[in-house]
């Protein structure tokens, strides 16, 4: 109902949810058009998306939700190491397009400080170019 009613006022409304699945994180999902999955390259957060994914058929099939899930977001990637390589191309595997967003320290700089990454700078110095290029991609396909 409250998604409902501030959809009026609003072009998009943007929920952010913990990981868990209890009856607040359900209602939201069923409340909207489109998830988006953010999860770092670990293996339990490979795991924990294959369990959200099943979860997400169940609710969609029970409650007959046409909520997309298409994009995940892996945060704090790290071309260099084999196992986010692995996780990537693991991501991959599905239906998803996948967003890879560079380990930066400068994202928990700006985070300590109170200020959005993109606009922080610590001597000098924002985010890198890589960073930037990847955020802006998924800006740009997120609000087409």
């Amino acid at each position: 109902d409250l998604v409902h009613e501030v959809s009026e006022s609003f072009d998009r409304i943007i929920l952010d949810l913990s990981p868990g699945l209890g009856r607040l994180e359900r209602a939201a999902l069923i409340s909207s058009n489109e998830v988006i999955t953010p999860m770092t390259p670990e293996v339990f957060s490979l795991d924990g998306l294959e369990i959200f994914i099943d979860e997400l058929a169940k609710l969609k099939k029970n409650l007959r939700s046409t909520v997309s899930h298409s994009k995940i977001i892996i945060n704090s990637f790290d071309n260099r190491i084999k196992q986010h390589r692995d996780i990537y191309h693991a991501a991959c595997e599905g239906v998803f397009t996948v967003y890879k967003i560079p380990v930066d320290p400068l994202f928990r700089k700006a985070q300590e400080a109170g200020y959005a990454p993109q606009l922080f700078k610590s001597r000098g110095r924002g985010l890198k170019e890589s960073t930037v290029g990847a955020i802006k991609t998924l800006n740009k396909d997120i609000w087409r």
